[in-house]
C-alpha cells in the first residue's frame, strides 16, 4: 500500500479498501484539514441520509462532484483557488 509499482503507479489506502471488499471509497488526491474533511463529509452523509431516507437510489460519484461545486459556486477567483485546494482534492472510487 503506497508503494510505486511499474505500470500500475501508485497504490493507495483506497485501494486496500477496495482489496477488503469495500465497495466504494470517498478520499483524497493530497492532505486536507480536518475542519474542511469535517464539513466535507458532513455535507455528504447530509446528502446521502436524505436520498436514502427518501428510498430514492444515488450514485456515490455524482453526489461528490455535486458537493464540490456547490461548496465552490459563486466565489471570486481568489477564494476559488484557496477553498478549491480544500474541496478539490475528494474523489469517490469503485462500484
Amino acid at each position: 500500500l503506497g508503494d510505486i509499482t511499474s505500470g500500475q503507479g501508485a497504490i493507495s489506502l483506497a485501494r486496500a479498501f477496495h482489496v477488503a471488499g469495500v465497495k466504494e471509497v470517498v478520499s483524497t488526491l493530497w492532505p486536507v484539514s480536518d475542519q474542511a474533511s469535517l464539513m466535507f463529509f458532513g455535507k455528504l452523509y447530509q446528502k446521502v441520509a436524505r436520498l436514502e431516507s427518501a428510498k430514492k437510489s444515488y450514485d456515490l460519484h455524482q453526489l461528490v462532484w455535486q458537493l464540490q461545486g456547490e461548496l465552490l459556486s459563486g466565489m471570486d477567483v481568489t477564494d476559488l483557488e484557496r477553498e478549491l485546494f480544500k474541496y478539490g482534492p475528494y474523489v469517490s472510487t469503485g462500484k
